[in-house]
């Protein structure tokens, strides 16, 4: 059976946005080929990619972890302008969770409770503002901007980060702080958005070892209590509300429509992952051997999923496994697109600006559609 969406009563009519014309299917005769732009390949060094920005055609920022033997992990910003022709690192302040850009110059990184501001691409960043337990950012414009993360915390800004304010609505919903993080933010316009989170208390078996260590001792998928702030006049006002649901919501995006991205836990469902649509709530993308990692929308309004091709029914494995990518123009109809052989990763990014796509993996890899 598969999972079931959350039913989520949304005000804003996530699913009634403006029609657009039906975008074409990007021809895998003609435009189909992930390809290899930048590979961390070093003896006792690491990239771990966890986060991917692409502001402009030809110009991608990639933010992860890098680990060295004997060494203490640093953030850093691997960067190109050139679509991939030349590449940049650059050393960040601490290690990242999320980033958002503005444009090429402008943009906002968070960390483990401090939010960081570059204006100058990403080559220098100088601290913002400290935000106990923050995980993500959001910016609208160069003043407007969003961020969450935990205890069931969510903070606006009108300045551009200097200064936050709590977003009262988040401690609304009745569930414990200390087991509760909101982990999503996406607006399908300058008035209308969406954060999401979680609140999953601590499990007796939490302690055991990992389902791929043990597949015959799999963990009973539990309901999570999902909760849910949504604004329709650019984050002045905010209503919440929650509901108990399986698995995690991963993301969230809005072209003319909304799609919305579970996860679900290891060896404990027949599914890893799903696709929802946001405005009829109903599934359009689940497959037992595929776990889906990021979704996105590309300039055409063609939705993209990325993740990895399950070599068994475990969703979370040491091993790094093929990278898979697909696009669809009417979520019925999914279409592969070719993926670099040499792409394996156990997580991986995808964004796209105008024409171009990027993907970035936990395995130090950066691939581009060309």
């Amino acid at each position: 059976m598969k999972p079931v969406w959350l039913t989520l009563v949304l005000s804003l009519a996530w699913g009634q946005l403006p029609p657009a014309v039906p975008p074409k299917p990007v021809a895998a005769s003609t435009v189909p080929q992930w390809r290899v732009k930048f590979f961390h390949d070093k003896n006792d060094s690491a990239i771990d990619f966890r986060e991917l920005v692409t502001p402009a055609p030809g110009v991608v920022y990639a933010f992860g972890i890098l680990a060295e033997d004997r060494a203490r992990p640093n953030g850093v910003l691997v960067l190109s302008r050139d679509a991939g022709k030349s590449w940049q690192t650059v050393r960040l302040p601490a290690l990242p969770d999320s980033a958002s850009f503005i444009d090429t110059q402008n943009g906002w990184l968070s960390t483990a409770d401090t939010v960081h501001r570059t204006t100058d691409g990403g080559l220098t960043w100088r601290r913002a503002a400290k935000l106990k337990g923050v995980r993500r950012v959001k910016f609208l414009n160069a003043q407007r901007g969003f961020a969450v993360g935990y205890p069931k915390a969510a903070w606006s800004t009108a300045d551009g980060g200097a200064t936050w304010v709590k977003i009262d609505e988040a401690a609304l919903p009745t569930a414990k702080p200390e087991n509760s993080t909101y982990n999503t933010i996406s607006f399908a316009d300058s008035e209308r958005g969406i954060i999401t989170g979680f609140s999953r208390p601590p499990r007796r078996d939490d302690s055991r070892a990992p389902a791929w260590m043990d597949p015959e001792n799999e963990k009973r998928q539990v309901p999570t209590l999902t909760l849910v702030l949504e604004t329709s006049d650019g984050g002045k006002t905010w209503r919440h509300q929650s509901v108990s649901s399986f698995g995690l919501v991963a993301k969230t995006i809005f072209y003319t429509y909304g799609l919305g991205l579970m996860e679900f836990s290891a060896g404990s469902f027949a599914y890893p992952s799903e696709v929802i649509h946001l405005g009829t709530s109903k599934s359009v993308f689940a497959e037992k051997d595929k776990a889906i990692r990021d979704l996105t929308f590309d300039a055409d309004g063609r939705a993209w999923i990325a993740g990895i091709e399950l070599p068994g029914k475990l969703n979370q494995l040491p091993i790094p496994a093929k990278v898979v990518v697909m696009q669809t123009i009417d979520n019925q109809h999914w279409y592969p697109t070719p993926v670099s052989y040499r792409a394996v990763a156990n997580n991986v990014r995808i964004s796209f600006a105008g024409p171009k796509g990027w993907l970035a993996t936990d395995q130090g890899m950066i691939l581009a559609l060309e």
